[in-house]
């Protein structure tokens, strides 16, 4: 699982179907915003370990719409998220990417 920053672009080629999974660790409690980038529908879920088991804490999901899956949440300084994007469907050449900020 790769480790995902805040404003870093992760950029990755799926078909449709596909997940990549991404963890991330925030630096600051605040409320973050987890997004897809480019043409795909996609499935977005935020877990958050606790007891060592991840917890489901957020999603949303795109299909069918215009836009991308986008989460707005409060995230705690300390905590490990687990960030899953199940691409449904991409017509996307440059692949599909995932943006924290």
């Amino acid at each position: 699982m790769e480790s995902l920053g805040v404003m870093q672009l992760e950029k990755f080629e799926v078909s449709s179907g596909q997940q990549v999974d991404f963890t991330f660790k925030p630096e600051a409690t605040r409320e973050y915003k987890v997004q897809t980038v480019g043409i795909s529908d996609s499935r977005v879920v935020i877990f958050e370990e606790r007891d060592n088991e991840p917890r489901h804490f957020a999603s949303e999901d795109d299909s069918g719409v215009e836009g991308n899956a986008t989460i707005v949440s409060k995230m705690v300084k300390g905590r490990v998220y687990i960030v899953r994007v199940r691409v449904k469907y991409t017509n996307a050449p440059d692949g599909v990417g995932l943006l924290i900020s």
